[in-house]
């Protein structure tokens, strides 16, 4: 199958993923005891972002986790696969794996040192 259609399946397929694991995140409630940043325009802008991650498949959470996948896929795909315009499944197992971990990084140190809630309510 060509390139460019394994690397949109497989950017669809993590941020569907992603979302239901910011959901997870979301609603778990660990990262309120973290320490938060003492710029609280930064966590406003990012609690303002993340505040959509509280309803499962939401499509505002939905479709800024597909945007993030399919930019990070093409960006691992450029940087590693680019040499052929085919790869095998194993490689689209791979960037799937890659763009899923680093994009549940992304969601955990978000989450633990720039969200607060309080933030939101008032």
């Amino acid at each position: 199958m060509n390139a460019i259609y394994w690397l949109l399946i497989i950017s669809i397929l993590s941020g569907f993923f992603t979302s239901m694991i910011s959901y997870v995140i979301h609603k778990s409630g660990w990262h309120a005891v973290g320490r938060k940043c003492s710029l609280k325009i930064v966590n406003l802008f990012i609690s303002n972002i993340y505040q959509f991650n509280g309803l499962f498949l939401n499509v505002v959470s939905l479709s800024v986790a597909i945007a993030t996948s399919v930019i990070a896929s093409n960006i691992i795909f450029i940087n590693f696969y680019c040499d052929s315009i085919f790869f095998d499944i194993q490689a689209a197992v791979v960037v799937f794996l890659l763009v899923t971990f680093f994009r549940t990084l992304l969601l955990v140190v978000a989450y633990y040192f720039f969200y607060e809630e309080e933030l939101l309510k008032s």
